[in-house]
C-alpha cells in the first residue's frame, strides 16, 4: 500500500474483512503481521536493554497486537512486561488466542486493578525504557470511560517515550480529536495507511512520528474495497 492512502475506521474494518473473507488470510495471521511489524519498527529506534519495555493491555484486539509485540520482543531478546486491566475472560477470538499463548511465555503479566494499583502502575510506567499503547486503537469515539482515563493521564505523567498500535488511544481515528484527552505518543505506528483523523491539528499533537505497518492484505484488497471491476 502507498503511505499515502487514507483509510476511515470502517474502511479498515472493510480491509480486514476483505483479506479474510475475499483472500482466505485467518485474522489471527493479520494479528500476527501486526504485532510484529510493531516490535521490529520499536526496536528499529533503539531499545535500552536494562529496562523493559512495559505494554499496557486493554481488552479488544489492539491488546491482541499487544500480546504479539510482546512476544516477538522478548523473542529478539528485549526485556518486556506486560500490563493487563481487564479479566483474560474479556477476551475472544484472535486476541484471546494470543493471550494464552502469551501466558504460557516466561514474559511478566501483571493484573492491576484501578484505583487500588494506581501506585504499581506509575512504578511500572517509571521504569520502563518504551510504554507501549495497546488500550483502545480505532475503536475510540466518544468519552473515554475508566479505568483508561486514568491509565492514560499516567502513561502520559510517567515522562517515558510511549509507542502507540494504530493509534494513540482515546483520540478520533476519524475525527482526529479526543474529548478527555488521549495518550500522547512518541510515535504511532498505524496498519495498512494513514487515518483522516491524523490529519488535524489537534492529532498532530498527540500521534509524535507515524509509521505505517503492512499487515499482508494484498494490493487488490483496496480495489474491491472501492468497488473497481
Amino acid at each position: 500500500m502507498q503511505e499515502e492512502l487514507v483509510l476511515s475506521r470502517e474502511q479498515s474494518r472493510s480491509m480486514d474483512r476483505i483479506a479474510m473473507e475475499e483472500f482466505g488470510i485467518p485474522g489471527i495471521i493479520l494479528m500476527e503481521n501486526a504485532g510484529r511489524g510493531c516490535a521490529d519498527l520499536l526496536i528499529a529506534q533503539g531499545v535500552c536493554p536494562s529496562s523493559p519495555v512495559v505494554i499496557c493491555c486493554g481488552k479488544g484486539n489492539n491488546a491482541g497486537d499487544g500480546f504479539v509485540m510482546a512476544r516477538h520482543l522478548e523473542v529478539q531478546g528485549i526485556p518486556v512486561e506486560v500490563l493487563m486491566f481487564s479479566s483474560p475472560k474479556d477476551f475472544s477470538g484472535d486476541a484471546a488466542t494470543n493471550f494464552r499463548i502469551v501466558s504460557r511465555t516466561d514474559i511478566p503479566i501483571h493484573h492491576l486493578n484501578l484505583p487500588e494499583d494506581e501506585t504499581q502502575l506509575c512504578k511500572h510506567l517509571q521504569h520502563a525504557s518504551w510504554v507501549v499503547d495497546a488500550l483502545l486503537g480505532t475503536g475510540t469515539h466518544g468519552s473515554i470511560r475508566e479505568p483508561y482515563k486514568t491509565i492514560i493521564q499516567k502513561m502520559n505523567q510517567s515522562g517515558r517515550p510511549i509507542f502507540s498500535i494504530d493509534v494513540p488511544s482515546g483520540l478520533d481515528c476519524d475525527l482526529g480529536n479526543s474529548i478527555d484527552g488521549c495518550v500522547q505518543a512518541t510515535l504511532t505506528a498505524t496498519m495498512i495507511a494513514m487515518k483522516p483523523g491524523f490529519r488535524s491539528s489537534a492529532a498532530k499533537k498527540v500521534t509524535g512520528e507515524i509509521h505505517i505497518v503492512e499487515i499482508g492484505v494484498p494490493r487488490t484488497a483496496l480495489a474491491i474495497l472501492r468497488g473497481e471491476p
